[in-house]
């Protein structure tokens, strides 16, 4: 009977977690027939106009057993005295699953509904005799619906009518199905009573079913070569007349339902919107950056041509007066030895400090789509998996650019086959010596970036030397700020 509302299950949940002896097989081709059969009714009966009458909750005596809930659907219903109600969240230690034999498969069972997805509840008799079920399921077919009360007198009988014609099972044999309408002091249901006999098993399924809140809600019970006792049937009756909604939530109308399908939409569509947010900023922050490395590129070739003017000048003086130029006196010396650890740090320095325009944006995109994430994922798991491999993919960029450096440097000093560079600051330049050695004006230098133990001195984007703090053998850290300061070296 559970089938007649979950459509695409071909196990009913009793036979899972029913009384002993239950086999699974012999009951999927009962309910994958009937399964075909309410579909096929479906298309007949919607839509179907919501009522917006309320539902009177009834108050449960103490003397008809206890009051169990499903919160989440405002549903509840009274367990009849000497029965138990169990539910995913039901802890293994719960004393009463001794009481209905389940306390050592409940592990297993627990994760089986979970799977299942079902707000589902199990109510069994001391001993575990038989299993009832309360199962909530949304779907497309019950949002139609919405309500059970809605139906029309023609539409009741229509699906009275369909559901009792008896559906062929997958192994020739037929089901026959009894149905009838049932009204119950709160709500009205569906009874359908299924019989059919698979692999040599007599099988009668017995429920209730109704629409409330746009979800389908089944009572369901059934045995295997026997009839319903006296006591399985009328405890299924008691659960069915006691289910009672606390809450009506009135039928979208079609302005609403046209709404929430565009803030779906909008959801759906959202993770790209943000992603070509993302390279545009990343293509428009490109663009800044190199406009402006172009400027200070020009800048620098200017000051560098009067540099080499100037040095000219001195050399033509001196070849004159037949002496040479006196190499200019050292003011400050630091030998730094770039080992791997040195250079990872220059790697995550260089994206940190120097490549703010590509790793913001992308970190700013990340966030936001893993909070989209997160909001969406109740509505659309899809939308919040996409959010959260599309944030994955922003971070792959800026993670990657600290390696690319280290790389980069570490292939250089590799094939150099020494890690020692050799620094000499000078009044108007400083030379660079490791396998070779090198003079660079220090208007050559378009920035300097410092830290808690470095220099790195930037004579392009891609182009630094490292000079470690503690590695100065003449001078001071604070003498090498203040040279670089005078001569106005952007920090």
């Amino acid at each position: 009977m559970q089938q007649i509302l979950c459509y695409n299950k071909n196990v009913c949940l009793s036979q899972v977690f029913g009384h002993k002896g239950a086999h699974v097989e012999t009951m999927k081709k009962l309910f994958a027939a009937m399964t075909t059969a309410i579909l096929c009714v479906a298309i007949g009966l919607l839509p179907a106009a919501a009522s917006s009458a309320a539902v009177s909750s009834a108050q449960a005596s103490s003397s008809a057993g206890t009051v169990g809930h499903m919160e989440e659907d405002f549903l509840e219903f009274t367990v009849p005295a000497g029965m138990y109600a169990f539910n995913k969240s039901t802890s293994p230690t719960d004393p009463n699953l001794a009481k209905v034999g389940l306390a050592e498969t409940w592990h297993q069972k627990q994760q089986d509904l979970s799977r299942m997805g079902d707000n589902t509840t199990l109510i069994l008799p001391e001993g575990g005799a038989y299993t009832i079920n309360i199962t909530a399921k949304a779907s497309t077919f019950s949002s139609d619906y919405y309500d059970m009360r809605s139906l029309s007198d023609a539409q009741f009988q229509t699906l009275l009518s369909d559901l009792a014609k008896p559906e062929k099972l997958s192994d020739g044999s037929e089901t026959q199905n009894t149905t009838k309408r049932y009204d119950s002091p709160t709500l009205p249901f569906i009874h359908i009573v299924s019989r059919a006999t698979v692999n040599g098993k007599n099988v009668v399924d017995d429920g209730y079913f109704t629409f409330m809140n746009g979800k389908g809600y089944t009572v369901e019970t059934y045995r295997e070569n026997g009839e319903l006792t006296a006591e399985q049937s009328a405890a299924l009756k008691s659960i069915a007349d006691s289910i009672r909604f606390t809450k009506i939530v009135p039928k979208p109308s079609a302005a609403q339902t046209q709404a929430d399908n565009i803030k779906i939409i909008l959801l759906l569509l959202s993770p790209v919107i943000i992603i070509v947010l993302i390279i545009v900023a990343v293509v428009v922050s490109s663009k800044v950056r190199r406009r402006k490395n172009r400027r200070r590129q020009a800048m620098v070739l200017e000051k560098l041509s009067a540099y080499r003017q100037a040095q000219n000048a001195l050399e033509e003086k001196a070849a004159a007066s037949g002496t040479t130029v006196p190499e200019p006196e050292t003011l400050l010396e630091n030998t730094t030895k770039c080992t791997t650890k040195v250079l990872k740090k220059l790697g995550w320095m260089d994206l940190l400090l120097n490549r703010r325009s590509s790793w913001i944006p992308l970190s700013i995109a990340c966030i936001v789509l893993i909070v989209l994430g997160i909001v969406a994922a109740p509505r659309s798991p899809l939308v919040c998996v996409i959010c959260l491999v599309a944030a994955v993919i922003c971070l792959i960029p800026p993670l990657r650019l600290p390696r690319k450096t280290f790389q980069t440097e570490n292939g250089f000093f590799r094939k150099a086959k020494t890690r020692k560079r050799r620094y000499q600051f000078r009044a108007e330049d400083f030379r660079v010596t490791d396998v070779t050695s090198t003079v660079y004006p220090y208007v050559q230098l378009v920035e300097v970036r410092e830290t808690k133990d470095f220099f790195y001195l930037y004579l392009s984007e891609k182009h630094v030397f490292v000079v470690a703090k503690k590695s100065f053998t003449k001078g001071t850290p604070e003498d090498l700020r203040r040279l670089l300061d005078e001569k106005r070296i952007h920090f």
